[in-house]
């Protein structure tokens, strides 16, 4: 049995769990995966401004080309429940062998366990899953892609006019101009990779997902 029972996207990154059921169902969860994060580093890239950087040697359009970063699907295993009797307890009585004595709900011993401490309490049930993830993010290497996408200044995440460090004064030019400012106010945010996240999740996502919950179910 296939259950994708969670699928979870958010501005960071994808997550479809799924009852594992083979190196096939694994493959087509990562193929799909790999499919959704390249359509938001396309659209992402689409969405960049321009710009002209902070710095004389940021080069214009460095954003729409190197302004987000993509990393492929990997899939790992988890397990959940502890296979043991639902209302069972372990005891802090050592076992023969080593471990603790396991007391059923009548009160008699059923059996010994070295996996769980005294106290734990059996929930039944064993469920091995699979979680596929893949993530695309503001490029580090790009320094003021976090800045054009989180805002600065009173626009961003401090709140806080920018003020010089050490001069009296901000000394900037602006279209040919230059300026000496006690303060600035910064620059309004431009998430793009937000924005791209949020327009691939309304538009292709859907289609995408329906695309899978069909190959997976011809898979059983």
């Amino acid at each position: 049995m296939i259950d994708i029972d969670d699928i979870h996207i958010d501005d960071r990154e994808w997550r479809i769990h799924a009852e594992r059921s083979g190196a096939i169902t694994t493959r087509l969860l990562v193929h799909t995966i790999n499919e959704i994060a390249r359509d938001v580093e396309s659209k992402a890239k689409e969405f960049a401004p321009i710009g002209k950087g902070f710095n004389p040697t940021d080069v214009p359009g460095t954003l729409k080309r190197h302004g987000v970063i993509r990393h492929d699907a990997h899939a790992h295993d988890i397990s959940t429940g502890d296979s043991g009797v639902p209302g069972e307890s372990v005891t802090d009585i050592s076992a023969f062998g080593g471990g603790f004595t396991v007391r059923g709900s009548g009160g008699r011993f059923t059996s010994a366990t070295q996996q769980f401490d005294p106290g734990h309490i059996f929930t039944g049930g064993f469920r091995s899953r699979t979680i596929v993830s893949a993530v695309v993010e503001l490029n580090p290497l790009v320094r003021h892609a976090k800045w054009v996408h989180e805002g600065t200044g009173i626009y961003g995440p401090a709140h806080h006019p920018i003020v010089p460090r050490v001069k009296p004064f901000l000394v900037f030019r602006w279209h040919g101009r230059r300026f000496e400012k006690k303060s600035v106010k910064g620059q309004k945010p431009q998430p793009f990779l937000t924005e791209a996240y949020i327009y691939v999740n309304n538009v292709s996502t859907p289609a995408k997902l329906s695309i899978l919950r069909a190959e997976l179910s011809a898979e059983l």
